[in-house]
């Protein structure tokens, strides 16, 4: 990816000028769980009034079915899904279009579907503890940005239902990409959005395998948060700085900032 800066030999010599987040695990607790039976259930009979006849059963195995297609399909290394794609696809192949049409394509059937699944396979969302304080910190001082293995239609809405989305000022969705991380593609495309250098970036995360070797072959400064989520593994990606939760990530980088 071309970019409009040029990295300093010391990039540890800059000051850093955006602070980039694996939001989950690291500001937002999320728990889901796509596999619940009743989930199905439920997305069947509201189907079935589409036209739409599948069972729990077969709802839920041609779903995990769509997303293991896609994963298998592709020439990617880390492959991503698209879940609305996926619903797409599966919708196509089960609609019975003589009893109720649905126009795919034109209408805002499927980004709903999304977000309807999305909704019954949650079972919690709340803010990691001192998350607000930090992102309200932060943004005050220097340029947010998310970098997420998510599906856009997720996070976006988690991050305005936490009440954080206002303080982010950029966001890149593997979801939107067909790739995740460790892929420093996500990263690149995330510090060109945000018009900063890598040696201008810190990134925090909580996984070695994912985040932390990611970020730092795109050249980011990385801090390791000990969340309860993620590989803490260091073989698998050393980070610069360690935080042992999330409300003490301000202090571990404010070396950083230069303050």
């Amino acid at each position: 990816m071309s970019t409009d800066y040029v990295t300093p030999a010391d990039h540890r010599s800059l000051p850093v000028r955006a602070v980039l987040f694996e939001p989950y695990g690291t500001l937002i607790d999320i728990e889901t769980d796509e596999r619940d039976w009743h989930v199905y259930l439920y997305l069947s009979r509201y189907l079935e009034y589409r036209g739409v006849s599948l069972t729990a059963d077969e709802l839920r195995w041609l779903w995990f079915e769509k997303m293991a297609q896609q994963v298998t399909s592709g020439a990617e290394a880390y492959p991503e899904v698209d879940a609305r794609a996926a619903w797409s696809a599966l919708l196509e192949a089960n609609v019975d279009r003589c009893r109720y049409p649905l126009d795919l394509a034109g209408s805002t059937f499927v980004p709903d579907l999304v977000v309807l699944h999305r909704s019954l396979t949650r079972r919690s969302l709340r803010l990691m503890e001192g998350a607000r304080a930090l992102v309200e910190r932060l943004s005050a001082r220097v340029r947010l940005g998310a970098i997420t293995d998510s599906q856009p239609d997720y996070i976006r809405a988690e991050l305005a239902i936490t009440g954080l989305a206002p303080h982010f000022s950029g966001m890149t969705v593997s979801g939107e990409h067909g790739f995740c991380k460790p892929d420093r593609r996500l990263f690149e495309r995330a510090l060109a959005d945000l018009r900063v250098s890598p040696a201008e970036a810190v990134f925090v995360g909580v996984d070695t395998g994912k985040d932390i070797a990611g970020a730092r072959a795109a050249g980011l400064r990385t801090v390791l948060v000990l969340t309860p989520y993620g590989s803490k593994d260091i073989a698998l990606g050393e980070p610069d700085l360690i935080a042992d939760s999330t409300a003490d990530v301000a202090e571990v980088i404010a070396p950083l900032l230069g303050v």
